[in-house]
Formats: structure tokens, sequence, C-alpha cells
């Protein structure tokens, strides 16, 4: 992928922002996350890569029942939730309860989302955004964001299938792509430990970075202290257009 070529977006290809670029997380800085509850915003690279699930459930707190809205294309493009294959990344315990709610569009989910953040006895509402969609706009997310930290329940907004990163009201702003699995030091011929590329392109109150994260450090992390899962630093990823012009190409070809 060397070349002046492959840094070129073109017209027809999908385009989210750059974000941090090639900027690096200093050494032994960890994954950050927001200090109160807030509305976090996530896109993933292609529709049916999944590594945004495991991000999402190192991030989501553990203290009561958890609003997991799906719109109806959300589902048909990347597939429904299983909320008991859920519950070991959420806790280790069968003791985190999901209520799956499915939007048939985006003006109820976003209408759903907003019903769910008002309920103080939910410690996260998480809602599956299909699209460009016209009222996903700046006044719509601001109005998740004001209801996420009036009422102390965190919020993330999954953007799948989206193109562009418009205007929005969420504090953090993160896309998330899946890497091969690293080399398994006992099977050459089997996977290692799956890692994530996370890019924290647009963020209040602090710089924005890019980690390299391996998801089994992570799991035992979440295990041992309840808290933010451990990074793997040094790593410069690419810009978001050209991965996302990649696997439009891939797709095409």
């Amino acid at each position: 992928m060397d070349g002046a070529a492959d840094d070129v977006v073109r017209p027809d290809e999908p385009s989210l922002p750059d974000g941090a670029g090639d900027v690096r997380a200093p050494a032994g800085d960890r994954l950050p996350a927001p200090p109160d509850p807030t509305l976090s915003e996530c896109f993933s690279s292609h529709p049916r890569d999944a590594g945004w699930v495991r991000f999402l459930l190192s991030r989501l707190p553990r203290t009561g029942p958890i609003l997991w809205v799906q719109e109806r294309m959300a589902i048909l493009e990347a597939g429904r939730i299983h909320p008991p294959g859920l519950e070991g990344p959420l806790g280790g315990k069968p003791g985190v309860d999901i209520i799956h709610v499915t939007a048939p569009d985006t003006p109820r989910l976003l209408w759903a989302m907003e019903e769910g953040l008002r309920c103080s006895g939910l410690s996260a509402v998480i809602g599956e955004a299909w699209g460009e969609h016209a009222r996903l706009d700046f006044t719509a997310t601001r109005r998740l964001a004001f209801a996420s930290e009036a009422h102390g329940v965190a919020c993330w907004l999954m953007r799948l299938g989206a193109q562009r990163a418009n205007l929005s009201g969420a504090r953090w702003r993160w896309r998330v792509e899946s890497l091969p699995s690293q080399v398994n030091a006992l099977d050459p011929q089997a996977p290692g430990s799956s890692r994530l590329t996370a890019d924290l392109f647009r963020v209040r109150g602090r710089a924005p970075g890019i980690w390299e994260w391996r998801d089994e450090d992570a799991h035992v992390a979440a295990q041992a202290e309840a808290g933010s899962p451990p990074d793997r630093v040094d790593r410069a990823a690419a810009p978001v257009a050209r991965a996302v012009g990649e696997t439009v190409r891939r797709a095409s070809g």
C-alpha cells in the first residue's frame, strides 16, 4: 500500500474523516474512556466487520441492564445480536440483562434510544443505525448526548454502512476495524489473538489517537479491574478514507 496513489480518495469512493492519521498513542497509554456517561459514536470500516462488538463490550458499564436497539436494516445487513452469547464478555457471569428492541427505521431508533436514556435504571443504551438517514443530524445526536449526561446513562450510537461522518453532537467518535490475528506461538497454522485498530478521531477534553488492541488482553484486564482494557501502541494505522476505499475496491473486484 505504498505510494502517493494510495492516499488519494476518489470521488466515487466512500469517505470518512482521516481522523488521527498517523498520531500514535504514547507508550503505556491505555485505551481511553469518557470520565462520565455521555454519547459516543462508532463507525465500522465495513458493515460486516464485527470487530466493533468486541470493542464496545469492553467499554460498557456493568452496573445494570443494557438497552440494545437495532434498526431493521442494520439487522438485515450486519445481523441480529444474540444476548446469551454476550453475557460472558459483559462480565463473565449471567447477571447482565440485555433488553433487545428492533426499530423499523432511523427515526424510531432515535426515539427508542432517547426514551431509554431517561431511565436511570439502565446502565447503557446502544443503538445500531444504518446508513446516512437525514434524521441522523447534529440536532438528534445532541439530544442523545444531553439525555445521556442528564440521566447518567452511557450511550453508544453505532453507525453501520455510513460512508461519511457528518456533523454530530457525540463527544467521542471512534472508527474500529479488525486486523489480521496475531501469529499463534504454539501453532503457526492456527489463529492467534484477535486484534483491532481503534481510531479516536474526534474527542473533547483530550488528544485523538490510534490504538492497536488485542481482544484477549482486553478481556483479561476487564475481568481483573472492571475498567478500561490495555491497548497495543506503537502502530500508525492507515487513514480511514484509504482503508474504506480499499474495502470497496476488493468487494467490487
